[in-house]
């Protein structure tokens, strides 16, 4: 085992009989006897003839004395500069007093004055209440944007003009049932070869008087919104979370989407479905297989009417389609409010562990490959993943002692028909 060599200190006592001995011994010699270098040894020379034997010395700091020199140094340091950046701020605060109902101009000029003497751009701008594009704008006088351009070119090289575009834009609409947007119509004009962008198209079939009128959607006056922002759930899936996911798939260069139905009181997935588009008439039917499950049957016992599905305020949702549906089978629906996804808690954390453990774990190449994935993804999720806020059981585990307690679901049955019953009368 290697020890740590610690230098010899010594003092100048020993230092001048050092001298002395190389002096009668020579510098090879003494310098060998003494373990000590030239240099070291011309060094204590010229200390020895400049100053005597005071300047044999050892005036060097200790490593604790050093550390703690260059401590102090740093904060000496950091104090000047925050004394210093304390009065800039000071003075622009002065400033923007003195102009209290100043431009943007005026207070651009006074923070490049605290700038240029050293204050930070950002703490000038969050004193000044100057957002940074404000701040760097630069105006150049000339209209936003470049000037559109008067021609479209073809692949094959030739051009037209932007009234000969206008009319084989017409061509292309006027064919029977084609009611294409300014997107479609410029998709359109590609495979035709016409080099042009959704931007043009827009603009030219706005001037032309081309464009669709814009659709105005109906608003449901008919929502319940959610009375709890946590989920009362008093027994298997009396309460059902229901949401939407996007999954991405790789090799086809698009998202899939995922909607789940899970139980708040277990955490148990009933029902999913994984398919390229998802629309009211899709979700009906994940609700259909919901309703058919053995366990969703089981504790409604024929009661469905006491269980409420839980969404957003996704267009599939808020669909008449999918509320007809609800209305037939029986089940209430309520809406959390806009803007508060934290009150469907429990799907969206749900979607944080499928993000986690699926999207960023394997890549996804195609939809049957995704939904074999899933069906065991969710396999594993009700049958053997266990969670905390369900007891460290598993889904399955916390349905199943449920079943265990006959008198849990009895309790649980008239509790709930009686706040039915309460909102119905």
């Amino acid at each position: 085992m290697l020890m740590k060599q610690t230098r010899k200190k010594r003092t100048k006592f020993e230092k001048e009989r050092i001298l002395l001995d190389i002096q009668s011994l020579g510098v090879v010699a003494g310098c060998r006897k003494h373990a000590i270098s030239a240099p070291t040894y011309y060094d204590w020379l010229d200390k020895y003839n400049s100053k005597g034997l005071d300047g044999l010395d050892d005036q060097r700091l200790s490593g604790s004395e050093q550390k703690e020199l260059a401590h102090l140094r740093k904060e000496n340091r950091l104090l000047k500069e925050m004394l210093a950046e304390k009065d800039l701020e000071a003075r622009l605060k002065d400033e923007l007093l003195k102009k209290k109902d100043g431009t943007v101009a005026q207070r651009r000029q006074a923070v490049n004055q605290v700038v240029s003497q050293g204050l930070s751009v950002r703490k000038a701008l969050s004193i000044a209440g100057l957002s940074p594009s404000s701040y760097y704008y630069t105006p150049t006088g000339k209209p936003k944007g470049n000037r559109p351009s008067s021609v479209c070119w073809h692949r094959d090289g030739h051009c037209i003009s932007n009234t000969e575009l206008v009319e084989i834009i017409r061509q292309i609409l006027g064919e029977e049932f084609i009611d294409y947007g300014y997107r479609r119509t410029t998709e359109a004009l590609k495979h035709l070869g016409w080099q042009v962008n959704h931007k043009k198209v827009y603009r030219l079939m706005k001037q032309a008087h081309l464009l669709h009128p814009p659709i105005r959607k109906a608003q449901r006056t008919d929502k319940t919104y959610v009375e709890y922002t946590i989920p009362k759930a008093d027994l298997p899936f009396s309460v059902v979370e229901v949401d939407i996911k996007y999954i991405w798939l790789h090799h086809l260069r698009r998202h899939g989407y995922l909607v789940s139905f899970l139980c708040v009181k277990t955490r148990f997935i009933s029902a999913w479905e994984l398919a390229l588009t998802m629309t009211s008439q899709q979700i009906a039917r994940v609700l259909q297989r919901f309703l058919a499950h053995e366990q969703v049957q089981y504790f409604a016992q024929g009661k469905p009417y006491l269980f409420r599905l839980r969404t957003d305020n996704g267009p599939q949702f808020i669909s008449t389609k999918l509320s007809h549906a609800l209305v037939e089978a029986g089940l209430e629906h309520e809406f959390i409010e806009p803007g508060t996804p934290q009150q469907n808690g429990h799907i969206e954390g749900f979607h944080s562990y499928v993000e986690r453990c699926v999207c960023q774990g394997y890549e996804l190449t195609n939809l049957e490959q995704a939904h074999e994935l899933f069906t065991r993804f969710f396999h594993t999720y009700n049958y053997k993943r266990i969670m905390k806020g369900i007891g460290y059981q598993t889904p399955a585990q916390a349905l199943q002692q449920w079943k265990d307690n006959p008198h849990w679901i009895h309790w649980a049955l008239q509790k709930r028909k009686q706040e039915h019953d309460s909102k119905i009368h």
